[in-house]
């Protein structure tokens, strides 16, 4: 038996309703997001952070994670939010043929060091709408036309399956 915290699953499921399984019951698309988390919690817990311009409104503030979290300031508590995913994303690093084979699963690359929410959607699109593929990690600078410094930042924690 696993015992496992819903709150994620609840956030998802209430913001992506229709996005997912537009014919399916309610308690199947939950077990679909519970699923998911189980799977992987990082993946998830960086996906409630879908709300880069205001951050005030993003489902990742609504996780109430200690008593005291509405005291804090949102600057604050956004700055405390993203470096804390960004050093989870960074040691356990990012598949990019993982990331391309869901919808929302390129939110994990949002916190790789050099990469922001601009690169990461350019990057999608010409992943995903241009179809083009990555055969190893020189594809990384020629294909996504990323410069030398960003790459070097963020080669290191990009997992590729050669």
């Amino acid at each position: 038996v696993l015992i496992v915290d819903d709150r994620v699953a609840q956030l998802r499921l209430a913001r992506d309703d229709n996005v997912y399984y537009e014919q399916a019951l309610k308690k199947f698309k939950h077990a679909i997001y519970m699923a998911r988390y189980v799977q992987n919690p990082l993946r998830e817990v960086c996906a409630l952070d879908n709300n880069p311009g205001n951050p005030e409104e993003s489902d990742l503030f609504q996780l109430q994670l200690h008593p005291y979290q509405s005291s804090v300031p949102a600057v604050y508590l956004r700055r405390v939010f993203t470096r804390e995913l960004c050093m989870e994303v960074v040691n356990a690093g990012v598949c990019l043929q993982d990331a391309m084979a869901y919808q929302d699963a390129y939110s994990e690359l949002r916190f790789i060091p050099g990469l922001g929410f601009r690169k990461v959607r350019s990057i999608i699109d010409k992943l995903v709408v241009e179809g083009k593929g990555l055969r190893n990690r020189d594809d990384l600078k020629t294909v996504l036309g990323l410069g030398d410094v960003v790459f070097k930042n963020c080669n290191g924690f990009i997992r590729m399956i050669e």
